[in-house]
């Protein structure tokens, strides 16, 4: 036997959605976030810092011209085709250096991250400066490959 009801059910709510759901809350949300920080940093270092510091609407202006060079997307590749010369474990021992306020390869020398930034300086230290460099360099006892180690103030 058939049971009738005089309910009547309401049709699903039909959902108001912008472009198909591309764009949502949660992807809308960060942008509004960044525009809102973006003007902060242009208001402030208007307002506050001397005219030589970079503004971002200055860095966003130079983006067309500088992305339209070829030298540009030639160095992107260099870079991007390149691979590391030197890769850093990750370990708990640097972060703990860090803390303790001492480089690793003085507070664990034996360990894999020491080893590894111990390549890294010996790289630079072992590749020779460009000729032009060297003799702009003045040589002193307190400098490594006409690279001052100390500033004079």
């Amino acid at each position: 036997m058939a049971t009738y009801s005089s309910r009547i059910e309401a049709a699903p709510a039909a959902r108001w959605s912008w472009g198909n759901g591309l764009i949502t809350r949660e992807r809308v949300a960060p942008l509004v976030a960044g525009a809102v920080l973006l003007v902060i940093w242009e208001v402030w270092v208007r307002s506050q810092l001397p005219d030589f510091v970079a503004r971002p609407s200055g860095i966003v202006m130079a983006i067309p011209s500088t992305i339209a060079t070829l030298e540009f997307w030639s160095d992107v590749g260099a870079t991007l085709g390149r691979k590391p010369d030197i890769f850093i474990p990750s370990q708990r021992e640097i972060p703990r250096s860090v803390t303790e306020g001492r480089p690793i390869v003085t507070s664990r020398p034996d360990s894999a991250a020491a080893a590894a930034f111990r390549n890294l300086a010996r790289l630079f230290l072992e590749r020779p400066l460009p000729l032009a460099e060297q003799a702009e360099r003045p040589r002193s006892r307190w400098s490594i490959n006409g690279i001052p180690l100390l500033k004079r103030v």
